[in-house]
């Protein structure tokens, strides 16, 4: 990724901010929500950074775009696993203006999953059962109502193929 720096003839030492000077005060941002549009299209709103979206396959994810702020992109996340244990595989960005995450921040995310996704097949390979990575990975059962699958419970079946 490439960073072009804009600089002004006109900035000087003085004109730099100082830690006196008054500093703006945090913005406050609505909380990210995930609205269903149809089926199973979600608009998600709230957060920093525009509009964006997720469509619930089968067995993943597809957002389109991303929040602009790791936090906010968490918060995406957290709303998507609200509604299914299935995982994120595709993100698709439609543009790349400041309105969305950072790609640093998006890779991240994704580098992440695939880290489990990696430990996870390694350990398939060793012949480890199911319970033996959910204890590995320290995912625990929660008694009673529904329960949604984890993220290492969903890579293991798929890998499995038990789902």
């Amino acid at each position: 990724m490439v960073l072009k720096t804009l600089s002004s003839p006109h900035w000087t030492a003085s004109s730099q901010p100082t830690s006196q000077q008054a500093q703006p005060p945090k913005q406050e941002f609505p909380p990210v929500s995930a609205q269903n549009v149809k089926g199973n299209i979600y608009e998600v709103k709230g957060g920093m950074g525009a509009n964006a979206g997720f469509f619930i396959g089968e067995k993943e994810v597809l957002t389109i775009d991303a929040k602009m702020t790791e936090e906010s992109a968490k918060q995406m996340i957290a709303e998507i696993k609200k509604l299914t244990p299935n995982p994120i595989t595709t993100i698709i960005l439609t543009h790349s203006d400041g309105d969305l995450a950072t790609k640093k921040e998006i890779l991240g995310v994704i580098q992440s999953i695939e880290e489990k996704q990696n430990r996870i097949k390694a350990l398939v390979k060793e012949g480890k059962s199911l319970d033996q990575v959910k204890k590995i990975f320290n995912i625990e059962d929660r008694p009673g109502g529904t329960r949604w699958m984890s993220l290492v419970e969903v890579i293991y079946l798929e890998l499995t193929e038990k789902r």
